[in-house]
């Protein structure tokens, strides 16, 4: 029996809408895939929990993915002795995420880990650990109170400070905003949708950029 046109549109639309939701659907998957690879989690959001004595967003502790792992304390690297035993080195290393590193291949890649191993090698039989207190997106206040609440108080023997641009553009969208340039904090504002969609995200924050 023919199709009336009537019907036949409705089928056109309906088959056009299954398509174009399996080419969304397929574009989230490959995206994924790449998300996966590069940073090991093809999640849309890094997982993060509130630390309640400094009211910080701090990596949750004890998350782990194929690239990255966090420690008890929240920190990314290896586990944190305490006490600190007598005679070893502890270096605690502050700043964003040029020292959180998400982009490297693992925690044995990420610059903290390679200057520790390498004051090692430089000076045999001294033993070196570190805390790596690099969080992204963190600004020098966020990094000060890291510093004094969750920091010191694993007995660090040097401190080194490393912040990049986080200061510098927090100031200028603010001051952007503040002469009428519109939505000049919206690509670093997070939507509902971006929570569960890596797609969704990068469209929303390259078209923001644009």
């Amino acid at each position: 029996m023919a199709l009336s046109n009537t019907a036949k549109g409705w089928l056109t639309a309906l088959l056009t809408l299954i398509m174009m939701v399996g080419l969304v659907m397929a574009a989230e998957g490959l995206i994924r895939l790449r998300q996966y690879m590069k940073y090991g989690s093809a999640s849309a959001v890094a997982s993060y929990e509130l630390h309640e004595a400094t009211g910080l967003k701090i990596p949750t502790p004890g998350h782990v993915t194929r690239t990255i792992a966090i420690n008890s304390l929240g920190f990314r690297g290896p586990e944190i002795e305490q006490p600190k035993p007598p005679g070893r080195l502890r270096i605690g290393f502050i700043g964003a995420s040029t020292t959180y590193c998400a982009e490297v291949s693992g925690n044995d890649q990420v610059w903290t880990e390679l200057v520790s191993r390498k004051l090692e090698e430089r000076w045999p039989g001294m033993e070196v650990d570190y805390i790596n207190g690099g969080v992204p997106g963190y600004t020098t206040t966020q990094s000060m109170a890291n510093l004094r609440g969750r920091m010191l108080p694993l007995d660090p023997d040097v401190v080194v400070i490393y912040h990049a641009t986080n200061d510098v553009a927090n100031e200028t969208r603010a001051i952007a905003t503040e002469r009428g340039v519109k939505k000049a904090n919206l690509a670093t504002e997070e939507s509902a949708m971006s929570r569960y969609s890596v797609l969704w995200l990068l469209v929303e924050k390259n078209l923001a950029i644009k």
